[in-house]
């Protein structure tokens, strides 16, 4: 009877860990288990670098609930090379994003990325973001501020987007802003500024195939 009760223990903390990826003191995450749906990051550190991969087992549609125990968090090459389809990215509470680089960068199956529970006001950079995401269709990120966005290098590059929302960004602005819609036919909404005109004229001949609309 002894060894059943340890045996059904085992297995309930088993299925607990296989929710969850647990952070090291080196501020690099180290999946304990390979969850195929849903899992919770518990973020106890100052610094967050990532997640440490066995052979890319991230994969499919994944629910990440985000719990913070300090108020910035960076997702700079969170999930960069990774199998995943769609993934929605939910802050227990409302935290300050600092980095996006890489974030989505090459996840040749990525469909679609939900995000919410972020403050973006400090974000900088999204350079890479969703870079040859080849499959991206959709990507949704609830009150989304990119006042101080300036590098946007090939944030958009090599993905199939239909519709991309800049409008809460200062597009005279950018600093770098290199092949950020190379080889994407995405409509790209961009927040009128004065200088409309010449921006979508700069864009357009750059970036041929995208569509400039002003709102």
């Amino acid at each position: 009877i002894s060894l059943i009760i340890i045996f059904f223990i085992f297995d309930f903390f088993l299925k607990i860990e296989m929710e969850c990826v647990f952070f090291s003191s080196d501020g690099k995450a180290k999946l304990l288990n390979h969850p195929n749906e849903n899992f919770t990051i518990f973020i106890n550190n100052d610094k967050f670098n990532g997640i440490d991969y066995d052979n890319n087992s991230i994969k499919g549609d994944l629910n990440v609930k985000m719990e913070l125990s300090d108020d910035v968090l960076d997702l700079t090459d969170m999930f960069k090379n990774t199998d995943i389809k769609k993934i929605k990215i939910v802050a227990k509470k409302i935290s300050k994003l600092s980095g996006l680089k890489d974030a989505f960068s090459n996840c040749k199956y990525l469909e679609e990325v939900h995000i919410e529970g972020f403050d973006t006001l400090d974000l900088t950079s999204i350079s890479h973001l969703f870079y040859n995401s080849q499959n991206l269709k959709k990507f949704n990120f609830v009150n989304l501020n990119g006042t101080n966005v300036t590098n946007m290098d090939k944030a958009f590059a090599y993905t199939n987007l239909s519709e991309i929302d800049l409008t809460s960004f200062k597009i005279d602005a950018i600093l770098n802003s290199s092949g950020v819609f190379e080889e994407c036919n995405a409509k790209v909404l961009i927040k009128k500024e004065g200088k409309e005109e010449e921006i979508k004229k700069q864009l357009k001949e750059t970036y041929p195939n995208i569509e400039i609309v002003m709102k």
